[in-house]
């Protein structure tokens, strides 16, 4: 809480803890950093100067969040000669470097919510107090829009601009106006024409933009621009464009203004046609970015051969998978060219960039799921995974059944920890057969340690895709009843997995005959039923067999589910009966859902 001169933090929010992994602690000391630096920036922009409504409030946060990423780097330098942390120079560098990558990566995440129905303007209309502009538009665009003014007049004008804005309105609260006035005050900038326009429209608009570039040779590019999957398809941004390109180590990042439709632009130097070119350099521009095809696929092949120890850092990694797969999901740009991007995987070692590509993936398989390629797409992933799985190293056991072992678990650093879960996620998720075959042995090995509960769902996962006899579905059956309540959860789960009708029918009914019997005992029990009802009928309903069988069953036990499992849990039901309903699309069922609602 950032109350003037007494800023208040929650104890583990600012303090270390022991760790033997160098990574996760440079990470803690950059995070604990940005907090401070964050907090520490209110007490000018927030208290000394301060918003004079909710919708100018970006005024503090937008502005402290693009300070708290200088703050990072500004200690990089006392970091670099920290004794305790075994004097690795590179290491601390490159670690400490990743505090900019962090607010690419964020600019990343918040794009998507900024191209929304229900996103709202850096500085929308508001009429009565409100925490809900609290959001990554105002904190994460609002400080991309900062660093956009630096990258059009330089950070020190952009400074100067902020040490006069405190200056001249100290003790006072402003308007989003009056920071715009004293920028074009002391940049001495030219707002005639549509300039002005369109360099206000980050803040006052909703959206961004799509910059396309078409190199036309060495030395020359064609640039056009327009509106990213919002409402206002003809209006046009001021754009300062970061560029760099192949081979040039970081020590000559241009850039150019874009601020009509089109504009032809000149390289400051020849770029060879082998070499791949990227703009959005760090992916501080709050802007997404398309190639032509040939460079796509320069940039494709660079990531092949470097990977994650490439020029091309973390955050231009995320954005170069997200800017893909979306212009691919929106037409503008072909499949096979988005998948080009993740041929590297196997030497990618972001959880983040993971964690991205899964997103998109999902939506992926589900529009594969009934289709002839859906085989293929599994195995592709299946291969990748396998390989980013060999590429870390002893950051994961070399025996992937130790996934499965509580004792390895028991071991494993935090970041190990986040990986294996993060791979086991994929593993259950998209069927990834090298980890269902660790499943399978597992179970038919005589162990002696008792496994991990993950092996449970994974064993269900292999007796859909029949990797395991169709019998082991029914001896599992009856261990799930006897077990205690988290590997009877974890069980449930996994044996709604089932391609059988009569397995899913039968789960089904004793889940909901649980449920019934809960109601006349205790209420923690009734929870606890609900809960696995649901999830098992969750489950169910996002597999092919589940989609057929679950709607005639909700149909069927509609007034029973709704009765019994409470208010709290309406949503849920709601959600798998529409998606139950969609799934099937016939006039009947769509039909009923209306009914049942």
């Amino acid at each position: 809480m950032e109350a003037w001169g007494a800023i208040a933090y929650r104890s583990q929010a600012v303090l270390l803890t022991e760790s033997d992994d160098e990574k996760e602690l440079l990470n803690r000391i950059s995070e604990i950093t940005r907090l401070i630096g964050h907090e520490l920036a209110h007490q000018w922009f927030g208290n000394l100067v301060s918003p004079r409504w909710f919708n100018d409030i970006w005024l503090s946060e937008g502005f402290a969040t693009f300070l708290a990423s200088h703050c990072v780097e500004y200690i990089e330098e006392t970091m670099r000669n920290r004794s305790n942390i075994n004097n690795n120079e590179n290491n601390i560098n490159t670690e400490m470097l990743k505090a900019l990558e962090k607010t690419g990566s964020k600019n990343v995440q918040c794009m998507y919510e900024d191209s929304t129905i229900y996103t709202n303007a850096v500085v929308p209309i508001v009429n009565n107090v409100s925490t809900d502009l609290l959001n990554c538009v105002t904190y994460v665009k609002g400080a991309s829009f900062l660093f956009m003014l630096s990258d059009a007049f330089g950070n020190k004008t952009l400074l100067k601009t902020m040490q006069n804005y405190l200056n001249l309105f100290m003790n006072e609260a402003v308007t989003t106006d009056i920071w715009f006035h004293v920028l074009y005050h002391t940049t001495e900038w030219s707002t005639t024409g549509d300039n002005k326009l369109n360099l206000e429209r980050w803040v006052y608009q909703e959206g961004y933009p799509i910059v396309t570039i078409r190199k036309v040779d060495h030395n020359t590019a064609q640039l056009s621009q327009h509106a990213f999957f919002t409402n206002y398809t003809g209006d046009l941004w001021y754009i300062p464009l970061t560029y760099t390109w192949e081979d040039n180590q970081r020590i000559n990042q241009q850039t150019v203004i874009l601020s009509d439709e089109t504009l032809t632009m000149s390289f400051n130097q020849s770029i060879h046609v082998s070499k791949y070119y990227l703009f959005n350099v760090g992916r501080l521009g709050f802007y997404r970015i398309n190639y032509d095809i040939y460079n796509w696929n320069l940039i494709g092949s660079y990531l092949l051969t470097n990977g994650a120890s490439g020029d091309i850092n973390e955050a231009e990694r995320l954005g170069l998978i997200d800017d893909a797969f979306w212009l691919s999901r929106i037409g503008e740009l072909p499949a096979k060219v988005a998948f080009s991007q993740i041929r590297y995987l196997g030497k990618e070692n972001s959880t983040d960039v993971l964690k991205l590509f899964d997103k998109h993936l999902e939506v992926i398989v589900r529009w594969f799921r009934h289709s002839p390629l859906s085989d293929k797409l599994h195995s592709y992933l299946s291969q990748e995974m396998q390989n980013f799985y060999n590429g870390l190293g002893a950051e994961v056991p070399s025996d992937p059944k130790l996934l499965f072992q509580s004792s390895w678990w028991g071991s494993a650093s935090t970041r190990q920890q986040v990986l294996a879960r993060l791979i086991l996620d994929f593993g259950k998720k998209y069927k990834l057969w090298f980890l269902l075959e660790a499943a399978k042995n597992l179970f038919t090995d005589d162990h002696g340690e008792s496994p991990d509960a993950n092996v449970e769902e994974f064993v269900c996962c292999a007796i859909s895709d029949g990797i395991i006899a169709w019998d082991v579905w029914d001896q599992y059956y009856p261990k799930m009843k006897e077990s205690f309540p988290r590997q009877r959860n974890e069980l449930i789960r996994g044996l709604a997995c089932s391609p059988n009708s009569d397995h899913l029918l039968m789960l089904a009914t004793y889940t909901n005959d649980e449920l019934l019997k809960a109601n006349i005992t205790k209420n923690d029990t009734k929870k606890a039923m609900a809960v696995e009802h649901l999830d098992a009928l969750t489950v169910m309903v996002n597999s092919k067999t589940g989609q057929d069988f679950i709607f005639p069953f909700l149909s069927l036990e509609w007034n029973t589910i709704i009765d019994w499992v409470g208010p709290r849990y309406y949503k849920r039901v709601n959600d798998i009966l529409i998606k139950a309903a969609s799934s099937m699309a016939s006039n009947a069922s769509l039909t009923i859902c209306r009914v049942l609602e």
